[in-house]
């Protein structure tokens, strides 16, 4: 775990001294930080220079001054415990009431969001192999499902457009020839479509999918009146 220093004021030691936590915490503030010095030049180099005045050990950050009401002056291991500790917890996380961590995962931009998912996926099913038992590694949202599921109603609605518009078109116009080159129509202008969505990198995200979507809908309503 990280460590961090833990200053701990004793609240009798600074009542008895006229001084309040504010005060330690001004001192400690006051006395360490950085700051730039200038440069120097050596050959065709520049070299930046900074003071530190920062405590390299606890026993520095010991002998810091700690100015008190009547001016006099007190170490800060006088009036305060100092020591290493686990560093402070800003965020919990839980699952199943036992603590755990929790990662959220991006993709960049550009990336397919299916592909992603589906490496993510491998990769988690690689390293719960690999620490068995030892750490349990569960993925709580998957934002691609929705983007799959988009896809399969897709591929349904293409199955079923085709269907209706062939069969309608073979039982009013009784000709087979054009009802069968409505059923090739719609899958060619399909993969057409995803051809150019290829060639010029148009994402396949929820608002194209959804489009594509329109269009078939579009297309066989165009066919069966034409």
């Amino acid at each position: 775990a990280d460590q961090e220093i833990h200053v701990l004021p004793t609240l009798t030691g600074l009542g008895s001294r006229g001084l309040s936590i504010r005060d330690i915490a001004q001192a400690v503030s006051t006395t360490q930080f950085t700051l730039p010095a200038g440069s120097f030049i050596e050959g065709n180099k520049e070299f930046l220079l900074r003071t530190d005045s920062r405590a390299s050990s606890l026993s520095e950050l010991g002998s810091i001054p700690v100015i008190t009401n009547g001016s006099s002056q007190l170490a800060l291991k006088d009036l305060a415990s100092i020591n290493f500790g686990p560093k402070e917890a800003t965020s919990l996380f839980f699952f199943n009431n036992a603590p755990g961590i929790g990662l959220e995962v991006r993709r960049r931009s550009g990336e397919n969001p299916v592909k992603v998912a589906k490496a993510i996926r491998s990769l988690t099913e690689h390293l719960q192999r690999s620490y068995g038992d030892a750490m349990e590694m569960v993925i709580l949202f998957d934002g691609s499902t929705q983007i799959q599921k988009t896809i399969n109603g897709l591929a349904i609605n293409l199955a079923i457009g085709t269907l209706l518009a062939f069969f309608l078109l073979l039982h009013f116009v009784r000709r087979l020839a054009l009802a069968l080159l409505l059923a090739v129509s719609i899958p060619i202008s399909l993969c057409i479509t995803i051809s150019a969505m290829y060639l010029f990198k148009i994402p396949l995200n929820l608002i194209s999918l959804s489009g594509m979507a329109l269009s078939i809908g579009m297309l066989v309503d165009n066919s069966v009146v034409i």
